[in-house]
């Protein structure tokens, strides 16, 4: 029997529901090999503390944004995963925490870094600039500390080599699975249309506006595209004839809907400006169901040769319809696309990065 493994987010690690479940079925794969256990870390939510907070940062001319991340608060988050340790090895998915402690072993299991995550436009994290760098240097310390670092997509190896100075072997990638309880290789459906599915909260970030560009330019071509949305989604877009607006599906407690959406998609698509890695097309091609998307950051773990139609970044999306049109007209080429899909489910589970972990967790 391995040794206890001690699972923490900002948040409630056994809720499915928070951090996308990421910790949550990585825990459930993990319980084949050793006891686990989920640590609560839950946010401060005393109004008069983030009220207090906020006047001090006012009549010091500092931003009002960021309380998450104010070193009250990652203290307060940090205490509460030292209370709950007893023993054995502490994984963290939050690049913060904890920042103080004494573990048997410490891994950071990371879907992007500070600086990353800072540099990118996309997520409008507001905080200045003096505040951005103390977080920098925590998050540094944190890894110099760690026993290792996994990180979910190869591609922010070099921000922690280079930026962060962490040496080469401490960084382990670790490609997560699918947030779904289990996964079916469903047969193509019937292609009376071209039906592309898109998972997203961040529609914006996730690109939903070019796919529906992409969708103009392929019904040009002559091509039926139907799109099947879950997520969330503008009104106007809903309300489009092409548009199948399916609203928020719970994959565990609503698996019937979940399975029928899946059912539905010859491709899954993700557009993403920036993408740390981009579960959603795990879970597509958990499925057996081929994808498209930007070929960058951590879409290139997951946008597989053979069951993939990449996209770089800046390409028309009369281009990028012309590059699914070519695939899509001769049926025996996508039927190859998503044949190669489905051998792709040990790839896409979480059992297989079970198994990288708990490697990781018993080397010396």
């Amino acid at each position: 029997m391995h040794k206890r493994i001690n699972l923490c987010i900002q948040g409630n690690a056994a809720n499915e529901s928070e951090w996308s479940g990421t910790a949550y079925y990585c825990g459930k794969a993990l319980e084949k090999y050793t006891e686990i256990a989920f640590f609560n870390v839950q946010p401060t939510q005393s109004r008069f503390r983030k009220g207090l907070w906020r006047i001090v940062q006012f009549l010091q001319g500092k931003s009002l944004y960021g309380f998450q991340y104010s070193k009250q608060e990652v203290k307060q988050l940090t205490h509460q995963i030292n209370r709950q340790y007893e023993s054995g090895t502490l994984i963290s998915f939050n690049q913060l925490l904890p920042n103080d402690g004494e573990f048997d072993r410490l891994i950071y299991y990371i879907d992007c870094t500070l600086h990353e995550l800072f540099q990118s436009s996309s997520y409008e994290i507001k905080l200045s600039d003096s505040r951005k760098k103390e977080l920098l240097e925590i998050e540094k310390k944190n890894y110099e500390k760690a026993d290792a670092i996994m990180v979910m997509g190869s591609w922010l190896t070099t921000s922690l080599t280079e930026f962060y100075g962490i040496s080469n072997h401490k960084v382990h990638h670790v490609l997560p699975g699918a947030n779904i309880s289990k996964a079916k290789v469903f047969p193509s459906p019937h292609p009376s249309s071209l039906n592309i599915g898109f998972v997203a909260k961040d529609y914006k970030r996730k690109g939903l506006q070019y796919l529906l560009e992409v969708a103009d330019n392929l019904k040009e071509l002559g091509i039926d595209v139907q799109l099947y949305l879950v997520g969330e989604c503008p009104e106007e877009v809903a309300q489009l004839d092409h548009v199948n607006y399916l609203g928020y599906i719970h994959k565990k407690e609503q698996e019937v809907a979940w399975f029928s959406f899946l059912q539905q998609c010859h491709f899954g698509a993700l557009f993403s400006s920036d993408e740390a890695l981009g579960i959603s097309v795990l879970e597509f091609l958990s499925a057996g169901i081929p994808v498209m998307g930007y070929y960058h950051q951590g879409l290139k773990d997951t946008l597989v040769e053979g069951a993939s139609i990449r996209a770089s970044l800046g390409l028309s999306a009369h281009a990028m319809a012309s590059n699914i049109y070519s695939v899509w007209s001769q049926q025996d080429r996508y039927l190859k696309m998503r044949s190669v899909a489905a051998e792709l489910y040990n790839m896409s589970s979480w059992d297989r990065a079970a198994e990288e972990i708990i490697a990781l967790t018993t080397s010396k």
